[in-house]
């Protein structure tokens, strides 16, 4: 099932505007240290499409009351909730943006519909005096794992704890839905999942058995993070015959953060496969069905790649530290876990191999039906073929493990599990026992460096990479698990909250056993794919009406459909029916709400027969797309001129003027085009009243200099541009009504402009201007660009300091600056803008510093998001 993970990062890219509030002062030391900034357009493609539905409408976003901001272009095109109630307007939108954390849901897009956050980097749990979750949405939930049941969809348990106390508890479906032949059991013939009945948790035993032990016995001084593997095991090294070689060096923090150079799954337990063992002879020479055996094996597993230079997820890293904590402990894993966590926990339900340890098979949920055959597809030694039920699925755990491993093995149910998750939210205590410290739990949380889903074995929001599971409404500080079987844990620490889902999912035929004999249909059902459910759970949190309930299923009809038609993929028999499920769910509310819909539907009328009366239908404005001859070019010169809305060849005085000047490889379409500063200009235009042209000329590769023996682009702009735009367009030919702008390179040439030529031009916008003083050899821009050779020099030092901005700097200069740039600019250092800056300051040049803060780069994102604050600022200046 595809998943998309929708990045809620720093300076998302703004298509259309950026924002800053009416009467904020532009103060030249700002540092958006607490800003963050989002950017979405709705619909998303369908390649970009989340299989969850309502991961691609479902968002959150932290606010400052009278700072964060949010616009929405095309709001008619879209159905929009904000916090749960339904806007229709800026007004209606700037009264629903509560102080802290917020829901956005961007439901029904027929067309474009691009929404713009300014939101605040500082999480808040949602603002709610709810003690439980909002019903109207848990019976939305309710009803669809009710419907999906019905076309025989896996069965479950949630379980959601807040603030130290279980607020939900909802268990569904049945333990077994399957004969062995594929068809479905009779409904009266199943035994339903209750509070009791435990589920194969699969993954999720890395975390609350192998992570749980080593963060306590890391907090206990006995182990160290950075321990190699061969203290514990001598054995464990590098052999003469060993192609990639790191053995001596692995950590066990190495492990534990899937970097050791193991295969994800070798398959010990298959005497057939032979792809991993490193020896291509028709067999595994790594086969084991007996646990000891299988440590040897482990030692011997050649490296897919050389300790730390990838990450990949494998099983065998936490089989391997599962040995190492029996290795500290002198007690099988079992048993350490039993003796540490289950007993002063009391959990009752929590245990390897259940079969064994007092429970009967139906105290369990079944999972995949022809044992681990795939449905015949699959064979090798002693390979069970009866339906799994009480016993674990993962096949290494069972036929190489004996049912105990670090990897997989553990069964729960949801209560005990989010009791057990719940130790993380109260920094290892649990009452007055203390399993680890907050300086422990904190170092296997933070995020790997080279991939922020990653932390010390747990998975993380990383930017939100983990949202596909865990929901776009968790914080970014959420951390949790997924388990094959159809297992979830979710801890938020700003919530405060647990969410545990367990499924059994592989309770169902393969789909289609010759194209994957992974897939299974029960993996079709949105319960399956996490997303959608954590989603609900998250928006339970806040009040519902019918309203927005209407919405969402209708939504998730929508989306279903559009994967069923639009992706090859979807078109199978377990998404129809999941599809028939949401349809019958969406049937039960507009039943249930029918007279609340015919309401609606007269205001709505009521509404657009109201929108057309009023509407005026302006001119509006206009992109012209234009060439002029250049003699100093010798070349017919493309450019592209903005022209505001209404805009009048013959209105007394003329319109202001700005030269927009883009950046290095770019042409006249850049900043049209990588963000759209004719929606942007718009807004501006609309929030000043006053009406502005802008010109973008093509600028090559020129720098906007004259060069030796190339381009005469100062003259062309000063000598051709400029007297041909007046003469075309109806301009202001004053000073004070002309300002030049540029990014990057056109930042460099805006600079030369301004102050070479004052009785020109009054205004100067430079955003990350490439105001280099020193370029090294090895500089990109010295080897590829010519714009500065000179005679039989492809790049001249020389030339380059002549034509610096900075010699034409002169005392008290009446040119007013505006330059912004990022303390993280990795191509154009932060420091030579700021001595530029500072030489124009030292003459008593007029000049606004914006320093933005490191997590901006140089590049279309950071410009996209303050496009908006530099051209409101040189539309408001000039005269």
């Amino acid at each position: 099932m595809k998943k998309s993970a929708f990045l809620l990062s720093i300076a998302l890219v703004f298509p259309s505007i950026s924002f800053a509030s009416d009467d904020m002062a532009v103060n030249e030391n700002t540092i958006n240290e607490n800003v963050i900034y989002y950017d979405y357009t709705f619909p998303y493609d369908i390649n970009d499409y989340d299989d969850s539905v309502l991961q691609n409408t479902s968002f959150a976003f932290n606010a400052k009351k009278g700072e964060s901001q949010v616009e929405i272009d095309n709001l008619d095109a879209s159905e929009v909730y904000l916090n749960g109630k339904k806007v229709a307007d800026k007004k209606e939108i700037d009264g629903n943006i509560a102080d802290g954390k917020n829901y956005l849901d961007v439901l029904d897009s027929k067309d474009d519909t691009n929404v713009s956050i300014k939101a605040s980097k500082e999480e808040k749990a949602l603002e709610t005096k709810r003690e439980t979750l909002d019903k109207g949405t848990t019976d939305l939930l309710e009803k669809i794992l009710d419907e999906e049941v019905k076309k025989d969809f896996a069965g479950g348990q949630i379980s959601v704890m807040k603030d130290n106390k279980e607020i939900y508890n909802h268990n569904f479906g049945y333990k077994n839905n399957y004969y062995k032949d594929g068809k479905p059991i009779e409904m009266e013939k199943r035994d339903r999942v209750d509070d009791s009945t435990m589920f194969d948790l699969a993954s999720n035993t890395k975390m609350y058995v192998t992570n749980y032990s080593l963060q306590k016995l890391a907090y206990e001084g006995k182990i160290n993070l950075d321990d190699k593997v061969n203290k514990y095991f001598d054995k464990f090294k590098d052999s003469d015959a060993d192609v990639i070689k790191g053995k001596n060096n692995i950590t066990i923090r190495d492990i534990l953060m899937h970097q050791a150079g193991f295969p994800a799954d070798p398959q010990y337990h298959n005497e057939k496969y032979d792809k991993d063992d490193g020896i291509k002879n028709g067999k595994n020479d790594l086969y084991s069905q007996d646990r000891n055996h299988t440590l040897d094996m482990i030692f011997k597993t050649p490296l897919k790649y050389e300790p730390g230079k990838d990450t990949i997820y494998s099983d065998v890293d936490y089989m391997l530290l599962g040995f190492i904590i029996e290795k500290v402990t002198g007690m099988q894993l079992d048993e350490y876990f039993n003796e540490s966590f289950v007993k002063p926990l009391g959990l009752t339900r929590t245990t390897f191999n259940p079969l064994e340890n007092g429970f009967e098979k139906y105290d369990t949920a079944a999972t995949e039906l022809n044992g681990n055959t795939r449905d015949g597809e699959v064979d090798f030694n002693n390979i069970r073929r009866d339906t799994i039920w009480g016993e674990v699925h993962d096949e290494k755990a069972f036929y190489s493990m004996n049912g105990v491993s670090g990897h997989a093995g553990l069964f729960s149910n949801a209560r005990d599990l989010s009791k057990l998750a719940n130790i993380m939210l109260n920094n290892g205590r649990y009452e007055d026992t203390i399993f680890w410290d907050k300086k422990t739990q904190d170092l296997f949380i933070s995020p790997k460096q080279t991939d922020p889903s990653y932390g010390l074995g747990w998975r993380l929001m990383g930017n939100g990479k983990y949202a596909w599971a865990f929901s776009n409404l968790a914080s970014s500080k959420t951390y949790g698990h997924t388990g094959w079987t159809g297992t979830l844990t979710v801890i938020d620490p700003v919530e405060n909250m647990v969410i545990t889902l367990l499924t059994n999912k592989k309770n169902s035929p393969v789909l289609n056993k010759e194209n994957n004999p992974n897939v299974f249909y029960s993996d079709q059902s949105l319960s399956a794919g996490y997303g959608a459910i954590t989603t609900l759970l998250y928006k339970s949190l806040q009040e519902s009406s019918p309203e927005q309930i209407i919405a969402l299923s209708d939504e998730l009809v929508r989306g279903k459909e559009r994967l069923i038609r639009e992706n090859d993929d979807y078109f199978n028999i377990g998404q129809i029916n999941d599809y028939i499920a949401l349809k019958n769910v969406n049937d039960y509310y507009k039943e249930k709400y029918k007279t609340l819909i015919e309401v609606n539907n007269i205001l709505e009328e009521f509404k657009n027969a109201d929108k057309i009366l009023k509407e005026e239908n302006p001119s509006p404005s206009q992109r012209v797309t234009s060439t002029l001859y250049s003699p100093n070019l010798k070349l017919d010169w493309n450019y592209n001129v903005y022209l505001p809305k209404n805009y009048d060849p013959k209105k007394a005085g003329g319109y202001p003027v700005l030269y927009m000047l883009h950046g290095l490889g770019g042409n006249h379409t850049n900043l049209l085009e990588r963000f759209d500063s004719k929606a942007i200009l718009d807004k501006v235009i609309k929030k000043t009243g006053k009406d502005m042209i802008v010109v973008f000329p093509d600028g090559f590769n020129s720098f906007y200099i004259d060069q030796n023996d190339g381009m005469k682009m100062e003259k062309a702009i000063m000598e051709d541009l400029i007297p041909y735009i007046d003469k075309t367009y109806n301009t202001r030919k004053s000073r004070n009504s002309r300002a030049i702008a540029g990014i990057s390179m056109g930042g460099y040439g805006a600079a030369r402009f301004a102050l070479k030529y004052p009785d020109k031009f009054s205004k100067a916008t430079l955003i990350s201007p490439a105001v280099w003083y020193n370029l090294d050899e090895e500089n990109n821009i010295r080897k590829n660009n010519h714009a500065f050779k000179e005679t039989d020099k492809e790049w001249s030092d020389d030339f380059y300091k002549k034509m610096h901005p900075e010699t034409y700097i002169k005392n008290n200069l009446n040119v007013d600056f505006y330059i912004r740039t990022s303390l993280g600019d990795s191509t154009v250092p932060f420091n030579d803008v700021n001595k530029f800056v500072e030489a124009l300051k030292s003459h008593n040049i007029n000049t606004i510093f914006i320093k933005d803060s490191k997590d901006n780069e140089h590049n279309w994102n950071y410009w996209k998001n303050i496009a908006y604050d530099f051209y409101k600022w040189v539309n408001e200046s000039l005269e």
